[in-house]
């Protein structure tokens, strides 16, 4: 319900000259008015007469008119008569430039919240159906409580992107203030809020790593790894060791529906490690007792965490797995941040929306991923199918391989192929030891149309830098095994 302290605001706004008031706070303004005046009936009475001063006018403010002359407008008018007084103390306010910006902040954050309601009809209706007990069965409480969600992200999510956008949307090169877009160039370019990816050549093609708010998208076909380069990923956060300075820990959620925990845990621990699975199963009572204390240090030292969990296949869906990483970081409030999200993998979820069509569920899914990007301000990694009959081995790959949807791609802010070769022994058996290339078909924040490689020794699920690339600044341990024992070993 509107209250009077919102619609005194509102009047007091619209009377004021500020070089802080842009038409866009008068559209805002606007905005939430508009929201409240489709629930009239609720609106006390004594409330209405204001609120129509207040949109009168906004909408004077909006056609150009300067604030005296709007004033003069609606104090010649009959109908606001009884305001007089009001409107003199409105216009008569005098409001610091630090009193303006707190107010026109309250009007930007009422303004996503109302935005964010527009399908106030909806989310009424369900929660009387609910309250009712009126649903025939619970997946269609369920479905319907998605539907609802899913548009509230998605509104709040453009109101977001908007917002960004607006803040520097206009600039006159000889008279304006340049600091607020320098800000924002600095803040867009320098890659200070990127998460490193461990893979410095990867790294160098996207601006130090991975940016919060994007969606990254690693697409291959079945064997080529990608599951392995997300573990990878994980691992190379926790083998980097923290900076001094640093005081909260970073955060890496992995959602996975292909693997169960265990067995992601076993990899994760191969892969810092740099072992077979083999060797740790035949030495198992020496390693059982290895993999809490290892990796709990490595964690401590690198300042990270890693949050596991698994879903079954199609049971979830991205405001889920929302859910689940916003539990995890108000558990983890006072101590961490939290620096991504990495989903195993897209085509697995289940879709906020229900199409017929498969191909429109995944975009679906790819939006629903971008709308959790931008609400919790944090890099969102994920994998994909592609078409294994859609190249050749000396084929170039290229994103018409990406399976199923083309909408995935549009969505994503980045999407890169993988493509693996094996090395083959003198009598042409294949070996675990090969190259992955990834190919960048997409990206926003660096060129497209390159490709690195990587050396990957499935093995022992690990990916290591290529092309001359090493790890300088880490210290792997390796295990001696004739004197059972770990020595420190470069991770070359």
């Amino acid at each position: 319900m509107i209250t009077s302290q919102l619609i005194n605001l509102a009047c007091t706004l619209t009377a004021q000259e500020s070089k802080l008031l842009s038409t866009e706070v008068f559209r805002d303004i606007k905005a939430i008015l508009d929201f409240y005046r489709q629930d009239e009936d609720n609106i006390p009475l004594e409330y209405k007469l204001k609120l129509s001063l207040a949109e009168s006018l906004c909408e004077l403010r909006l056609d150009g008119l300067t604030r005296n002359t709007a004033l003069d407008s609606v104090k010649t008018t009959e109908r606001f008569s009884d305001l007089g007084g009001f409107i003199s103390t409105a216009e008569g306010q005098k409001i610091s430039d630090v009193q303006m910006v707190e107010y026109i902040k309250h009007i930007k954050n009422h303004k996503k919240i109302v935005v964010s309601l527009d399908n106030f009809e909806g989310i009424r209706d369900f929660i009387e159906k609910f309250e009712q007990n009126d649903f025939s069965n619970m997946q269609e409480a369920i479905d319907m409580f998605e539907t609802v969600v899913t548009s509230m992200y998605a509104n709040y999510s453009n109101e977001k992107r908007n917002e960004n956008i607006s803040a520097i949307a206009q600039l006159d090169l000889m008279s304006d203030e340049y600091d607020m877009a320098l800000e924002h160039i600095y803040d867009n370019y320098c890659g200070k809020n990127s998460t490193r990816s461990g893979y410095p050549q990867l790294d160098a093609l996207m601006n130090k790593g991975f940016e919060p708010p994007r969606v990254y998208i690693f697409g291959g076909a079945s064997g080529d790894g990608k599951s392995t380069l997300l573990a990878n990923i994980l691992a190379n956060q926790i083998r980097t060791k923290a900076e001094p300075e640093q005081e909260l820990y970073d955060i890496h959620v992995y959602v996975t529906m292909e693997n169960l925990i265990d067995e992601s845990l076993l990899r994760m621990y191969c892969c810092y490690k740099s072992l077979e699975v083999k060797t740790v199963i035949d030495n198992w009572e020496y390693h059982k007792d290895k993999i809490k204390p290892t990796l709990k240090k490595a964690q401590e030292d690198s300042k990270s965490i890693i949050i596991m969990a698994y879903y079954p296949a199609t049971k979830i869906g991205v405001a889920d797995i929302m859910t689940f990483a916003q539990e995890i970081k108000n558990k983890y409030e006072d101590v961490g941040e939290l620096k991504t999200v990495s989903i195993d993998y897209l085509d697995l979820l289940k879709s906020g929306k229900n199409y017929d069509l498969h191909r429109l569920n995944l975009g679906q899914i790819t939006i629903d991923m971008k709308v959790m990007a931008v609400l919790m301000h944090v890099p969102v990694l994920t994998l994909t199918q592609v078409n294994r009959g859609g190249y050749n081995e000396d084929d170039k790959p290229s994103l018409t391989m990406v399976g199923e949807s083309i909408k995935k791609v549009e969505h994503a802010d980045f999407v890169a192929i993988l493509k693996h070769k094996t090395d083959e022994r003198e009598d042409e058996r294949e070996t675990s030891q090969g190259k992955m290339e990834i190919f960048i078909g997409k990206n926003r924040s660096g060129p497209k149309g390159k490709s690195i490689t990587l050396i990957t020794d499935f093995s022992k699920f690990e990916i290591r830098p290529g092309d001359g690339v090493t790890y300088e600044h880490l210290d792997v341990p390796k295990l001696d095994l004739e004197q059972g024992k770990y020595v420190s070993g470069a991770f070359l």
